[in-house]
């Protein structure tokens, strides 16, 4: 009898996180990330920031990395939704395809060319966005989009 009193007060049963601890993290860690990268962002900060405690957070993710996943998941789904075949992995064929309506040089290599403009998003992507007052995905997409034309296309864009 005894027993199962003390099981009860170690073990408790497992209550599901509050939709609203979810969104609160998440928001934090979006404010955390925007003021001072990933430098400035830690579980007690995103707990201070969004006013959850330590098991609230835990009891929706695992680590500080599951919580970065979260917030750039529907930033990542919107930029592929928008870009078509560009960053679905298929930049090749989309370079092909346009140099076969005239549209790209045929000259230029696509397959070296995709991987290459790839590399390079991926690479400024990820040097850019952990960094205090790295920008907004705007100011990476005003970044790269004129290296991409110009490339690609041969003229500056718009």
């Amino acid at each position: 009898m005894l027993s199962q009193g003390l099981s009860s007060l170690t073990h408790p049963a497992a209550q599901p996180p509050a939709p609203r601890h979810h969104e609160a993290i998440c928001q934090a860690a979006a404010e955390i990330l925007v003021e001072s990268g990933m430098a400035g962002l830690s579980v007690s900060a995103v707990m201070a920031r969004a006013g959850v405690s330590r098991t609230a957070f835990y009891r929706v993710f695992d680590d500080i990395y599951t919580v970065v996943d979260a917030v750039l998941r529907p930033i990542t789904a919107e930029l592929l939704a928008a870009s078509g075949d560009w960053f679905r992995g298929q930049t090749e064929t989309a370079i092909t395809r346009d140099q076969n309506a005239g549209v790209i040089d045929r000259a230029l290599n696509a397959h070296g060319a995709a991987q290459a403009l790839t590399w390079m998003g991926e690479q400024t992507s990820r040097r850019l966005m952990g960094r205090r007052h790295a920008g907004t995905p705007e100011d990476y997409a005003d970044l790269l989009t004129p290296i991409w034309t110009r490339t690609l296309f041969g003229f500056p864009s718009p």
